[in-house]
């Protein structure tokens, strides 16, 4: 977040009227912000879900796949974890978010992957923006020269020979407001443009790798396990719903979940659907 006020600072409090953006760019930037939120408040809002009382009855009369959970003794479905740290049993667990403190299962997972694709775009966007704005301000003549004024006495000593002034530079009119604003510009925008490059590393990264692992089946918390890869799309449906269509990128619930959180088809080549499940996987939550 204190990336995007920096970069909204830079982007439109600091530059000149000239040097603004487009209102189209600015209309593509905000609506880029507007879905980021939207998904980050529905993650934090949706609650990834739990077994109902009917299934459990189920399970303890044995009409129901189930395993008996290592910690507390209760039955859980299929790819369900106890959690620690909300006492709760969360169907479908991918992992435990401590960054947004929030369970990341069934009914959340879609917002979190679309929270993290929309934050990768609005740092590449980010990158474009001062990328641009860079361009822009050392294309103007005037003040670009001015900008490497004061390293040319150094350039001159190390060259050993001294380096005319730009033209620029000696026939502006700038005042050294002006210039002193030019500066600040320069050097905030290229802060903001290193600060977008590193962020869109880093949570480009994390979403290539959620989406990865949402695609061919697996969560977090097993990321090698393919039990339960039954193809991409099939995989995907699991979590942002069907049919395939628009509604995959927005922040909307989907329109119907192609699982119930309580059973899942599973990988033929990796385990027999009929073989009963008794044990949970040893990860720690």
């Amino acid at each position: 977040w204190l990336l995007i006020l920096f970069n909204h600072y830079v982007l439109t409090a600091l530059p000149g009227q000239h040097l603004a953006l487009p209102p189209l760019a600015r209309a593509a930037g905000y609506g880029l912000l507007a879905v980021q939120i939207a998904s980050y408040a529905r993650t934090l809002r949706t609650h990834p879900g739990s077994p109902p009382a009917e299934w459990r009855s189920a399970a303890a009369c044995g009409r129901a796949e189930h395993f008996v959970c290592r910690r507390t003794g209760r039955l859980l479905p299929p790819r369900a974890y106890h959690l620690r740290a909300t006492g709760e049993d969360i169907l479908f667990l991918d992992h435990f978010c401590a960054w947004l403190d929030q369970p990341i299962g069934l009914r959340n997972r879609k917002y979190f992957l679309l929270f993290l694709s929309w934050s990768t775009l609005l740092c590449a966007f980010g990158v474009a923006a001062c990328s641009a704005l860079l361009f822009r301000l050392c294309y103007e003549p005037a003040a670009a020269a001015w900008l490497v004024l004061p390293f040319l006495p150094l350039g001159s000593a190390l060259g050993g020979m001294p380096v005319p002034l730009p033209a620029a530079a000696t026939n502006s009119t700038l005042s050294e407001q002006s210039v002193a604003s030019f500066r600040l510009s320069f050097c905030c925008a290229t802060g903001a443009l290193l600060f977008n490059i590193v962020a869109l590393l880093f949570l480009g990264g994390f979403a290539i790798s959620s989406l990865f692992m949402a695609a061919n089946g697996r969560v977090a918390l097993c990321p090698l396990d393919a039990t339960y890869d039954v193809g991409v799309w099939p995989n995907l449906k699991q979590i942002f719903g069907a049919p395939v269509g628009w509604r995959w990128a927005l922040p909307l619930a989907p329109a119907a979940l192609a699982t119930d959180g309580l059973s899942f088809p599973r990988n033929k080549r990796c385990d027999d659907e009929t073989q009963p499940l008794v044990s949970q996987p040893d990860v720690d939550i």
